[in-house]
């Protein structure tokens, strides 16, 4: 089965490089497969090794913009 890292980032994160965020490494049926980790987003690289891994970001971060050509 599949397994996922999920890193959560929090708001400060967006403008800060090394911004502390939480992971988890979950199984393709949603069961944690380790303990919820936090820190630097550099220590969650290795989690990453060969796994898929979705972002979680505050809805009030994200920037969207259109291009005006």
């Amino acid at each position: 089965m599949p397994e996922f890292l999920v890193v959560r980032l929090h708001s400060a994160a967006a403008d800060t490089i090394g911004a502390v965020a939480e992971w988890i490494v979950m199984d393709g049926s949603g069961a944690r497969r380790s303990n919820v980790q936090s820190g630097p987003l550099d220590l969650a690289v290795a989690s990453a090794a060969s796994r898929k891994v979705i972002v979680l970001v505050p809805g009030t971060d994200p920037f969207v913009a259109e291009p005006v050509l």
